[in-house]
C-alpha cells in the first residue's frame, strides 16, 4: 500500500486575461512596483558632483562655450495622454480651446527661459548650434506657429551650422497628416517617432494613443516627407542654416 502523494503548493498564474490591467499586474509582482523618485534613470545621471542651484548656474555661466559645438533642447511638457510607463516630467494638456492657449503659453515661456540663459551667459549666442531638438512630453502637439516663433527666435539669437539637425519628437499618432511636411517647411529636418511597439495590444496596455495602423501610416508619412526634403531645395545649406521659416 502506497501513502497518498502530497500535492505541491505551487501558485499558478492567473490566466492572460486577467494580468492584462496593469494594476492587476502590478499587485501580482509588487517589485515592479517603483517609487517615482526612484525610477528617474531616464532623465537624470546617477553620477558626478553634486551641486547647488547657484553653483550650477555659475558653473553654466563661465563655460568656456564660445565657437565651440553646443546641442540646443526645448522641453515641451506637455501630452494629449499620458503613458503608464513614462517618467519623464510632463502634464497632461487640456483639450479644445484650452489646448491653443496652453500652447501659446508655454512657447512663450520656452522662449523667455531661452533669453534668460543668453542674457546670463553670452557664450551660448557665439557656440556653434550643431543640433536643435524639440522634445518633450510631446513637442509635436505645438502648432505650426508656435514651431515657427522658436525656429525664428534660434535663427535670430543663436548661431547655427549650416546643416544643423532640427529634429520635432512626437509620438505615431502626431504624425498622420501635414504635421511633417509642415514641420519641414518650418525649417526641421529630423522627425522622432515614438513608435514602441507594433503590437496594438501592447500599446493599448502601455496607454499608447495609437495602434498597429497608425504606426506604420506615421512612418511611411515622415519617410515620404524625408524623401522630399533630401531632394529639394530645403536641402541646401543655406536654407537649413537660416531655419527659413
Amino acid at each position: 500500500m502506497h501513502a497518498p502523494t502530497a500535492t505541491p503548493l505551487v501558485r499558478s498564474a492567473p490566466p492572460r486575461s486577467r494580468i492584462t490591467n496593469p494594476g492587476a499586474l502590478l499587485a501580482l509582482h509588487p517589485e515592479l512596483r517603483i517609487d517615482q523618485d526612484i525610477y528617474n534613470i531616464n532623465v537624470t545621471a546617477n553620477f558626478g558632483a553634486t551641486l547647488t542651484a547657484s553653483e550650477t548656474w555659475q558653473q553654466i555661466a563661465t563655460h568656456d562655450g564660445a565657437q565651440k559645438p553646443v546641442h540646443l533642447y526645448f522641453h515641451l511638457p506637455l501630452c494629449s495622454y499620458v503613458c503608464r510607463f513614462c517618467n519623464y516630467v510632463k502634464r497632461q494638456a487640456p483639450t479644445g480651446a484650452k489646448l491653443d492657449d496652453a500652447l501659446d503659453h508655454w512657447t512663450g515661456l520656452l522662449i523667455e527661459e531661452s533669453q534668460r540663459y543668453l542674457r546670463g551667459a553670452p557664450w551660448l549666442s557665439a557656440a556653434r548650434v550643431e543640433s536643435l531638438f524639440l522634445g518633450g512630453g510631446t513637442a509635436s502637439l505645438l502648432r505650426p506657429r508656435h514651431l515657427a516663433r522658436i525656429m525664428r527666435h534660434v535663427q535670430d539669437n543663436y548661431s547655427v551650422i549650416p546643416g544643423c539637425e532640427a529634429t520635432l519628437e512626437g509620438n505615431p499618432d502626431n504624425f498622420l497628416a501635414d504635421e511633417v511636411s509642415d514641420a519641414i517647411e518650418i525649417g526641421f529636418n529630423r522627425f522622432s517617432v515614438g513608435l514602441q511597439s507594433l503590437d496594438s495590444k501592447v500599446n493599448a496596455f502601455a496607454g499608447r494613443g495609437h495602434d498597429r495602423q497608425m504606426s506604420l501610416k506615421s512612418v511611411c508619412t515622415t519617410r515620404i516627407c524625408s524623401r522630399r526634403l533630401r531632394a529639394g531645395p530645403a536641402n541646401s545649406d543655406s536654407s537649413l542654416s537660416g531655419f527659413s521659416a
